[in-house]
């Protein structure tokens, strides 16, 4: 069974090698379509359904992305950077709620994901959670003090 499954998976692997030039070179629709490919061969390749969340979001196709990259986080619960996707995701819908409780799952997971940990203090602003806020823009300034992103986190820190 194993052997069968390694098979199928290299199978799999064209049409997605496919769709990573294609997103690469910006040609979306087409890269969608080698992912989708990709998973018809083989339904559990994480890494094309990933791919294909993250080209959905390309194309801002938010809803689209957000419902690969639960299927994602299902799988593979244990890698931050799919639940900073789904993250992302909840975001741009506006979904500040659901998109902070992605961003600390990521944090929890890795305590200097600076990215999650940004993310999230956005979350609490547009949230109107100042308290969280404050907390979260000083925990950023902790893991990065000195990037143009530490720069604009201490700007919104003294604006609260």
């Amino acid at each position: 069974e194993d052997v069968a499954h390694l098979r199928v998976r290299e199978q799999a692997r064209e049409p997605y090698n496919r769709g990573l030039v294609m997103a690469e070179n910006g040609s979306y629709l087409d890269a969608i379509q080698q992912f989708q490919t990709s998973l018809e061969i083989d339904p559990g390749f994480v890494a094309a359904r990933y791919n294909l969340g993250v080209t959905f979001q390309k194309l801002k196709s938010y809803e689209k992305a957000l419902g690969e990259f639960k299927k994602v986080v299902r799988e593979r619960p244990d890698v931050p950077e799919y639940h900073f996707a789904m993250g992302n995701s909840y975001f741009y819908l506006g979904r500040y709620d659901d998109a902070a409780d992605a961003f600390e799952d990521v944090v929890e997971r890795d305590r200097y994901h600076k990215k999650a940990q940004y993310s999230l203090a956005v979350c609490y602003e547009k949230m109107d959670e100042r308290e969280k806020a404050k907390r979260a823009w000083q925990r950023y300034l902790e893991i990065d003090s000195d990037s143009v992103w530490a720069t604009e986190a201490r700007k919104r820190l003294a604006d609260l």
